[in-house]
């Protein structure tokens, strides 16, 4: 599909990347190192027309049974757009954060790239922005340093306004560390309203915001 075929999917807000019931099945391949590791643990090649093509062939695979997918705007949307990959109904989502992580004495720090905001998603062919944060909740703020758990919820909501004031849905999903774990066990995908602890420590409650503005409240799911 082009960017003119992408954009003509209705509905819109929500509904482009949901089921008529209001159910999400998304296929995440925003990858880009992570996925060049994993080419590379099996001795394939891990070129950009490598990783293009590959994400060119999930989407032919996957999108039909889909109604989402999930793309960086770098290798994959182009990939995916060019080759005509993705299904009719399966709307397109574009990860928008940074390529390159900040970080604050090793710690990541949240930033945003302000030109990756909704208008950009939509004049790629996208239907809805997806950003990925890191946060560690039980974090204490050093003194003179910066509040790296305040700076995480300021970029999420100018992220989430952006979207709203255009009518594109938004999704912040990301990893969350706790101070005695700071391994692969705490780095879950965070979920609204879900009272979690780890490690004998409460765990974030507010996080997976998933926002539309031009969506009945009952598909929302």
């Amino acid at each position: 599909m082009s960017v003119d075929e992408t954009a003509a999917i209705s509905p819109s807000g929500l509904g482009a990347i949901a089921s008529e019931d209001g159910t999400f099945a998304i296929v995440a391949m925003d990858q880009r190192n992570t996925l060049r590791r994993m080419f590379a643990a099996v001795n394939r090649p891990a070129e950009d027309e490598d990783v293009r093509t590959f994400k060119a062939d999930v989407a032919v695979a996957l999108t039909d049974g889909a109604t989402g997918l999930l793309l960086d705007p770098d290798l994959g949307v182009p990939a995916v757009l060019e080759s005509g990959a993705l299904h009719g109904r399966c709307g397109m989502l574009v990860a928008a954060e940074p390529p390159q992580r900040q970080q604050w004495n090793g710690e990541p720090r949240a930033s945003r790239d302000a030109f990756r905001d909704a208008a950009w998603v939509v004049g790629m062919g996208g239907h809805a922005l997806k950003f990925f944060v890191q946060m560690r909740p039980d974090r204490p703020r050093a003194v003179g340093g910066p509040d790296l758990v305040a700076e995480v919820l300021e970029v999420v909501r100018q992220v989430v306004e952006d979207c709203q004031a255009a009518g594109v849905p938004s999704v912040a999903s990301g990893s969350r560390r706790c101070s005695r774990c700071p391994g692969l066990c705490c780095r879950r995908v965070w979920r609204s309203s879900a009272s979690r602890t780890c490690c004998g420590l409460p765990a974030s409650t507010a996080a997976h915001q998933v926002s539309s503005p031009a969506v009945p409240s009952g598909r929302r799911r």
